[in-house]
């Protein structure tokens, strides 16, 4: 995603998941994706004029006065992040099909808590995430790649109702970006595999949303990415939303 105010010039990436819950759509984020409360930092998507959602080669330009979103209230703090910082920034219904007609697919929190009731809220598995560092980000050729973390878990723990999940990022020296600005609110994915006897063959059985990155840190040559689980996602972000009707 892009922040802009109207002339696409001074562009603030910044990273979601586009997904429905219950008969809502929007895209579930960092809550300072929303709104940064630290002075010294953009102050999130609700102070711009409009976000760009890009997804592949397509793009499609928000008014941010369209919407709104649902998020916890802050009781305690991981780092320099105020927690719990997750949200979900509802997009007007009414634009639904025209999100359609651009490609734009999003993960339904419902179908997949019945899918994979189960396997929700376990660990195993391959582990990646995604974001749009703003390093990265080539405005003059209108480029704003993303980027795929292979991780694993470095920790998992609760407070109170709310999850957070610590991955340790595979990326070799150099291939880090030195600034991680615009990762923040992009989605932890979680892979179940297996393998055939002979080796030969690799398969996936199910690619799920399973968390949401808020903080990047760095201790020496490694890099670890901090955020909310599944329980934060499918039971307490779910029942906040599913019940602002």
């Amino acid at each position: 995603m892009l922040c802009h105010d109207g002339d696409n010039i001074k562009v603030v990436p910044c990273s979601g998941t586009l997904c429905r819950i219950g008969n809502h759509i929007g895209i579930i984020t960092a809550k300072h994706v929303w709104d940064n409360p630290k002075p010294n930092s953009d102050r999130g998507i609700k102070h711009h004029k409009k976000v760009k959602i890009c997804v592949g080669v397509g793009a499609y330009d928000l008014d941010t006065k369209w919407l709104s979103a649902v998020f916890p209230e802050a009781t305690g703090s991981k780092f320099e992040a105020v927690t719990p910082d997750i949200a979900f920034i509802q997009i007007p219904s009414r634009l639904s099909s025209e999100f359609e007609s651009f490609n734009k697919f999003f993960y339904s929190i419902d179908n997949n808590i019945h899918k994979f009731r189960d396997e929700l809220y376990n660990f195993d598995g391959v582990w990646f995430t995604f974001g749009s560092p703003e390093e990265r980000l080539n405005v003059k050729e209108a480029e704003t790649p993303s980027v795929t973390y292979l991780t694993d878990i470095a920790d998992q723990y609760r407070e109170g109702q709310w999850d957070y999940i610590s991955l340790n990022v595979f990326a070799e020296q150099g291939k880090m970006p030195e600034k991680v600005d615009g990762m923040s609110g992009g989605g932890m994915w979680r892979a179940k595999f297996s393998m055939t006897e002979d080796l030969n063959e690799f398969n996936l059985h199910a690619v799920i949303f399973s968390g949401v990155n808020f903080y990047q840190t760095q201790f020496g040559k490694k890099y670890q990415i901090l955020g909310h689980g599944p329980i934060s996602i499918y039971k307490n972000l779910y029942r906040m939303v599913s019940g602002n009707s």
